[in-house]
């Protein structure tokens, strides 16, 4: 919840189908860009979102679910995810 509150800047994706090695590319690749990549329990991101700005973004998650986030350059997080 506190990485929730913290975080202006928030993209949630899904990570169906990578391979360990694609994701860990994947982690590096969002902290190069200044953000933090977490795997989430869309029932969990639900819960803590609640009464966040970001509580309408996490409603109704379906399926494996990730989160990539910044307080820093949201400009820079959404090319470097779009990149890979």
């Amino acid at each position: 919840r506190e990485q929730v509150m913290q975080a202006p800047n928030m993209f949630v994706t899904g990570f169906e189908k990578l391979t360990v090695a694609q994701d860990y590319e994947l982690r590096k690749t969002v902290k190069q860009a200044g953000g933090d990549y977490a795997v989430v329990k869309n029932t969990i991101a639900e819960k803590a979102s609640a009464g966040t700005p970001a509580e309408k973004l996490m409603q109704g998650l379906r399926g494996m679910t990730s989160i990539a986030y910044t307080t820093g350059d949201p400009v820079g997080l959404a090319k470097a995810l779009t990149t890979y």
